[in-house]
């Protein structure tokens, strides 16, 4: 006797291209990143220092590429104008096309101010790499402890500009019912939180720096948003499951 099984799915047009997928895990990375770099850059806590020249690092690497996946996903990367020349107010994108270009000059200046001294102490060194450090740190001044406090905190509320319009950007859309909750801006959060940890150890390890703190502080940081991730997830599901309506209905029946 012969059975045949048939599989139905229903199809779906492509909300996202990839690009655009790379864009939300690198600004994601991003953004939490800074806030690890934080504690040091920004308030002065020197038992973070080690975490911090490895989070800068990965900081202003991701939130170099993350604009470039996203002109990318324009297939049309000219066309990016049109986001100011017909502004919406209603748009997360277009308020997107706003915080994203403030928040890269805000990471990059935060990012200049601390590799300042830095490239102060190779101004004399001897070939290209002199030339290079003393072009880059534009003077022999101290650089003012208050400017990096100031820039930092911009960068900080700047980041969660980011965090709040990627999240909202993805929740509205309606034809993915998954995506289409509360829960989901918050979960990018913590996931971003998540990757960037794990990244951080991976920097700590593969640079020779091997700081025992790092490692301490980062894994800390890991469980931390790994539970706060569980604890977002259990509660889009009672959300969910109480009303019976929304993604996690969604979720339900494509498992059934």
């Amino acid at each position: 006797m012969n059975s045949t099984i048939e599989l139905l799915a229903p199809r779906y047009d492509i909300a996202w291209y990839p690009w655009a997928v790379q864009y939300f895990f690198m600004i994601a990375v991003s953004y939490a990143s800074l806030w690890l770099a934080a504690p040091a850059l920004i308030f002065g806590k020197k038992a973070w220092l080690p975490t911090a020249r490895l989070a800068l690092i990965a900081c202003v690497s991701t939130t170099l590429v993350a604009p470039v996946a996203l002109l990318a996903d324009l297939h049309q990367p000219l066309r990016f104008w049109h986001f100011y020349a017909y502004a919406n107010t209603h748009s997360w994108m277009s308020i997107g096309s706003v915080v994203l270009p403030l928040y890269l000059v805000s990471v990059l200046g935060l990012a200049w101010l601390a590799w300042r001294p830095a490239l102060q102490a190779q101004r004399n060194a001897p070939g290209l790499s002199g030339w290079m450090a003393k072009w880059l740190s534009l003077g022999d001044s101290a650089t003012p402890r208050a400017l990096v406090a100031i820039v930092g905190v911009a960068a900080l509320l700047l980041s969660s500009g980011i965090m709040l319009y990627t999240g909202a950007e993805l929740a509205i859309v309606k034809a993915r019912p998954l995506w289409n909750t509360v829960w989901l801006p918050p979960m990018l959060v913590a996931t971003g939180f998540i990757a960037a940890a794990g990244l951080v150890l991976v920097l700590n390890q593969v640079s020779g720096l091997c700081s025992h703190a790092t490692v301490r502080q980062t894994l800390y940081v890991l469980l931390a948003f790994c539970a706060v991730a569980g604890l977002i997830a259990a509660s889009w599901f009672l959300d969910g499951i109480n009303a019976n309506v929304g993604s996690v209905a969604a979720a339900l029946e494509s498992v059934r």
